[in-house]
């Protein structure tokens, strides 16, 4: 009899404990893995609609969220006809230093935000407000999934949000059609960008046009956003075509499995099939009448292969160059595919056949700046030595082939400045929700001469919504950036504790990408609506700047002037790669090629006038008052979950990002 007892109670003891390991592991998954790692004193705010939920690192953009979310669900809401009809969380979380954002209903219906910024022209740079905007897109996800009958919002409430027919039927392709479609309803978005609708025109212009079912589910090869340019153009296509009701009823079909195929959704709500509406669709998107090939312009020449009137085999490869940068000797570049870094000298670029050299591998690696002497490469890649991706700048140094990790996280756009033989690293970091730029003094040790140490000397604060990246040396203690600020483009001159001039771009809708100086001369490639992306030069003392008018296929990417001639080397950025290319420096006196602006200087600006914009402060003033109660995780293990943890995977929480 006691032994029975006594079996009993070690029976029961064994059923606590493996209860509290459910709940331990359950409150694990739902607070931690990847979004809050490491983090502590988790807050929620609450809105109408939304369980805000962020660690204090992020108030700032939880202020922003907070402020807006509501009305942003009416919004996306109304583009469907519905009205707001069920609330969910939202994480944000600064864990992952790539910008982001994922929308997902398992174990039930909720959206994650990265709390950083962009790093470039391109990366979710389309918008005025960017969180805001990134906000949409998940939101998007949210209501098209969620359009369900009075039958299955039964159903979900029992078994969770993701059991309806719709997570079966929608494709990437489909997903991400109403998403870009959404975020670029209002003027902005990547539908209303030359830059990120590059893809498709280059496309169609090299006569690669992919089939409806090459791009409808997530890409695996480059360019992996294909699923997201070409649906989102499609879908478009669709609403303007067709309007939004019928849109509309597009998604309901699909979201409740009012038949049993997706081309059945699409015939009943639109009246052709999928594989007929793809073809009108590419028929009528416009691209410039222009020859497929660039070295069909006898001004534009083949990197390795100059002389060569086809691509040589290094630009047939399936390469991905990128960040070119040049020092007074060489010449360096990124190859994205590989994370390779290339290099060739000035004097071996004059050859008939140039052959690069690769330097070094870096793993994740965004983006290279050389110094002007030759000697330090600072190289911003992201590691993943931490929960999440981590921005992080390494300084290779070439004269001593040593290297230097700089401590500080969060840097991007590094790029190196000299000054009266002192060495600084100008880079860009964001602390929620402002991006500021960071200025360092790098330390040499004394008995060898390596770099070994950095002292932060200067920030410089901008308002909500600007960012500065493309740094660039322009003489001794000074170097140029661009500037975005909400949708508007600047070029900006700034010394080193000292004065600082911005001049504005002159085209309404001009966007400005990529910045390099050589002799006195600023380059970048821009694009205007309606253009490809171009070749733009600015004369820093006169404040002149040309502009190329004309398209090239593959558009000009990333140009920087060499040497004492000024060839100008670029990418083209083709469907399925990238190209290395070069042309002469531009003539301002009988090239008829290239137009000219002027643009007014304007009055200098001492750095003390804009360290602490007034919008600065408010957002910070803001965020102090924001009221909150403290996160607990077992208050969301109800939300319609049946069996709670055997559903769900910890990635839902970690760097799988789906935006």
């Amino acid at each position: 009899m006691q032994k029975k007892e006594f079996q009993k109670c070690n029976l029961s003891k064994r059923v606590i404990t493996f209860a509290g390991i459910i709940l331990l592991c359950s409150q694990f998954i739902f607070s931690a893995t990847g979004s809050f790692f490491g983090k502590k004193d988790i807050r929620v705010t609450k809105t109408q609609w939304f369980d805000i939920i962020y660690p204090p690192e992020s108030e700032g953009a939880a202020t922003i969220l907070y402020e807006n979310a509501d009305r942003v669900y009416d919004e996306v809401a109304g583009l469907y006809d519905l009205t707001p009809g069920f609330r969910m969380p939202l994480v944000v979380t600064p864990a992952v230093d790539r910008m982001n954002a994922f929308w997902t209903a398992a174990p039930y219906n909720h959206i994650v935000i990265y709390d950083t910024s962009i790093t470039s022209v391109g990366e979710l740079s389309t918008y005025s407000e960017t969180l805001l905007s990134v906000f949409r897109h998940e939101l998007t996800h949210a209501v098209t999934n969620n359009m369900k009958n009075k039958t299955f919002e039964v159903v979900s409430k029992i078994f969770g949000d993701i059991v309806v027919p719709g997570m079966l039927m929608v494709s990437t392709g489909i997903a991400e059609g109403a998403t870009l479609t959404s975020e670029s309803a209002y003027g902005e978005g990547r539908l209303n960008d030359e830059y990120s609708k590059h893809t498709v025109k280059q496309a169609k212009l090299e006569g690669n046009f992919p089939s409806y079912y090459d791009v409808k589910g997530a890409g695996d090869k480059y360019p992996t956003g294909a699923p997201y340019y070409f649906n989102g153009a499609f879908h478009q296509w669709l609403q303007d075509t067709y309007g939004m009701p019928a849109y509309a009823t597009f998604w309901y079909n699909l979201v409740n499995g009012k038949k049993a195929l997706v081309n059945s959704c699409f015939k009943n709500a639109f009246g052709i099939s999928i594989k007929n509406a793809w073809k009108q669709f590419a028929a009528d998107y416009s691209i410039p009448d222009i020859p497929s090939n660039p070295l069909e312009n006898s001004e534009i020449q083949d990197f390795f292969i100059p002389e060569s009137d086809s691509y040589s085999k290094l630009n047939k490869k399936g390469r991905r160059y990128k960040s070119i940068s040049a020092s007074e000797n060489s010449v360096f570049w990124l190859d994205s595919s590989t994370y390779q870094i290339q290099t060739v000298s000035l004097a071996d670029l004059e050859k008939q056949t140039v052959k690069p050299k690769t330097l070094l591998n870096v793993f994740m690696a965004e983006d290279i700046s050389i110094s002007k002497d030759g000697r330090l490469l600072a190289i911003t890649y992201y590691s993943e030595n931490n929960a999440g991706e981590t921005a992080q700048v390494k300084i290779y140094d070439l004269e001593r082939n040593s290297y230097y990790t700089v401590i500080e996280t969060g840097l991007k756009n590094a790029a190196i400045i000299q000054n009266d033989g002192e060495y600084y690293l100008v880079a860009n970091k964001y602390v929620t929700p402002n991006n500021q730029i960071y200025i360092f003094k790098l330390l040499a040790d004394k008995k060898t001469g390596e770099i070994a140490g950095t002292k932060e000397i200067q920030t410089i604060h901008q308002p909500v919504n600007t960012f500065s990246f493309e740094f660039t040396q322009t003489a001794n203690g000074e170097f140029a950036y661009i500037k975005k600020s909400g949708l508007d483009y600047s070029i900006c001159i700034q010394q080193l504790g000292g004065d600082f001039c911005e001049y504005e771009a002159p085209k309404e809708g001009m966007v400005i990408s990529s910045l390099s100086e050589n002799a006195g001369k600023l380059y970048f490639s821009w694009a205007a609506p309606g253009t490809m992306p171009r070749l733009g030069e600015f004369e820093i003392n006169s404040g002149v700047m040309t502009l190329n008018n004309t398209d090239i296929s593959g558009g000009i990417f990333e140009p920087v002037a060499v040497g004492q001639s000024g060839e100008i080397v670029f990418t083209g950025h083709f469907y399925k790669e990238n190209r290395l290319f070069k042309t002469q420096r531009l003539n301002q006196t009988n090239n008829e090629l290239f137009e000219f602006d002027e643009l007014e200087e304007s009055e200098d600006e001492d750095v003390e006038q804009i360290e602490e914009p007034e919008e600065y402060n408010e957002i910070h003033l803001a965020g102090n008052t924001l009221e909150f109660e403290k996160y607990n995780p077992f208050n969301y293990l109800k939300r319609g979950i049946f069996i709670p943890v055997s559903i769900y995977s910890t990635e839902y929480f970690g760097c799988n990002s789906t935006y």
